[in-house]
């Protein structure tokens, strides 16, 4: 399979002849994005490829995370520690000292690339990791920075280990302790912060909901509302659904409103799928409706597959996958032509999981 392949000129006519000859042709998309030089198309190859757990993907990936100078590699080690083999451990276990890429002394991104590698050992063989866990937990501030970041990874860790358990103990008292004020950083720790869902989370959720950006307003009520406790913020909820002035929040609101059963939120949703002009805010919409599984919406997701805007089609086509009907799998089949290569990727990984993965 040529690397070159997904940026070929799309084919006018798609007739598969089998599921063997589609799940082929859907996993040499997704190898030919990982072995792009784009730093978004490869990381975003590598994230489907971990999402389906792919186990003929782990030389590929292990290609990838070796050989990638960019630091959005870290979704290889990602997919790595989702897939879990064994055999990948004796190639990643030299990436934690030098990971190959530019070791930046003033921001974190290569640390974070060494902290990813170390965190794929500790799922996958936790006795073949190096020890820089150790180094973070022991360093104080000085590694602070690392916890915000992965905690959404972190706090889903199963504790099979004694380092899983420490790092996680000091990540949930790090970010359930410490007030953000940095719009990035409030919206990457809300997820983990809804996950673990104590009351310790729960007042940080709404304290970022109260937050001057959207993006962070948005985040917070989201996982607050789709926490084990968000039945208790259904009022919270629906004060930012009603009247935040930012349509961003407003979405976000009504998608946790969703998923604890207020059912007339989904005409917010809706309106702005098919009505909003800005095509980032159509994408948020489309992205909600595929996260809380919502039916109503599909046949607004099924237009936004001719959405103008390739982001929006990427996102239509990940929404649909709750859904499995075959006639859905013959307009998703039709992605796989489209002219941007993240949409084909997408739609692929969307076909890999309906014909079963692995064989």
């Amino acid at each position: 399979m040529s690397r070159n392949l997904i940026f070929q000129q799309p084919e006018k006519v798609v007739c598969w002849k089998s599921s063997h000859e589609l799940r082929s042709r859907a996993m040499g998309i997704l190898l030919s994005g990982l072995a792009t030089n784009d730093p978004v198309i490869s990381a975003d190859s590598a994230r489907l490829l971990g999402d389906l757990a792919l186990i003929e993907a782990v030389d590929p990936l292990l290609d990838y995370v070796e050989q990638s100078p960019y630091y959005s590699k870290t979704a290889g080690f990602h997919a790595l520690m989702q897939i879990g083999q064994q055999k990948a451990c004796c190639r990643i276990v030299p990436l934690i000292d030098n990971p190959h890429v530019y070791d930046d002394w003033f921001w974190c991104c290569a640390r974070a690339v060494r902290f990813s590698a170390a965190l794929a050992l500790l799922v996958i063989d936790p006795a073949q990791e190096s020890g820089f866990i150790d180094e973070v937990c022991e360093n104080g501030k000085s590694m602070d920075y690392l916890y915000p970041l992965f905690s959404p990874v972190i706090v889903e860790m199963d504790e099979t280990h004694e380092k899983i358990v420490r790092l996680k103990k000091r990540t949930l008292e790090f970010i359930c302790a410490k007030k953000y004020f940095k719009p990035d950083i409030m919206a990457l720790v809300s997820p983990a912060l809804g996950l673990v869902g104590d009351a310790a989370s729960v007042e940080q959720l709404k304290w970022i909901a109260k937050a001057p950006s959207r993006f962070a307003r948005g985040e917070a009520i989201f996982h607050l509302l789709a926490s084990g406790n968000g039945s208790q913020h259904v009022d919270l909820g629906a004060e930012l659904c009603e009247t935040d002035p930012a349509l961003y929040v407003r979405i976000k609101a009504a998608a946790g409103l969703l998923l604890l059963g207020q059912e007339e939120c989904i005409n917010l949703i809706e309106n702005a799928i098919d009505g909003e002009k800005d095509s980032f805010l159509r994408a948020t919409a489309v992205e909600m409706a595929g996260k809380v599984k919502c039916a109503k919406a599909i046949p607004s997701l099924i237009r936004r597959l001719n959405d103008t805007d390739s982001y929006v089609r990427q996102c239509a086509v990940e929404a649909l996958e709750f859904n499995k009907d075959p006639v859905m799998v013959q307009k998703i089949e039709a992605a796989m032509e489209d002219c941007h290569p993240r949409v084909r990727m997408q739609a692929a990984k969307f076909l890999m999981a309906f014909h079963g993965g692995n064989e």
